[in-house]
Parts: C-alpha cells; sequence; structure tokens
C-alpha cells in the first residue's frame, strides 16, 4: 500500500521575497523581455529592443515601488497595533 504524498511545508516569512511578502506578483527582467533571443531581429530592430526592453523593466520596477508602499504602510501599522 502507498502513502499518499505529503504536502508541501509552507515557506517561511524568510524565503518569501518583499513582494511574496506584500501580495505582489513575482516580476523578473526576462518577463519584461530582458534576455529574450532577438536574433532573428535586424541590427537595428534588436538595439531598438534592448532599449525598449530596459525601458520597461525601468517601468516595472517604479509600478512594483508604486504598488507596494500603500502594501508597506499597511504592514507597518499592523505591527505598530500589535
Amino acid at each position: 500500500m502507498m502513502t499518499p504524498p505529503s504536502l508541501p511545508k509552507p515557506l517561511r516569512a524568510s524565503m518569501l521575497s518583499k513582494s511574496e511578502l506584500l501580495g505582489l506578483p513575482r516580476l523578473t527582467a526576462f518577463d519584461v523581455g530582458v534576455g529574450k533571443d532577438w536574433s532573428h531581429l535586424n541590427k537595428q530592430r534588436q538595439r531598438v529592443r534592448k532599449e525598449k526592453d530596459e525601458s520597461d523593466l525601468k517601468w516595472v520596477w517604479r509600478l512594483q515601488a508604486a504598488k507596494s508602499e500603500p502594501a508597506r504602510e499597511v504592514l507597518q501599522l499592523q505591527l505598530h497595533s500589535l
């Protein structure tokens, strides 16, 4: 008789990223195009794509920072009320 598979252990708070602690989706540079293979494009379009990827990555960082600020304030208020 086989034993049922065990449930995954919950991650400790120290193992979670800041975005995961704040309930935000975890985005990586690859998600916005950084590091993808653009070799099928001509050289000019590769250069423009690389610049756009860098611009998009900076925008995602700013967006994540703006989204995390209210959540960070809520967490601080919860910690102070304990």
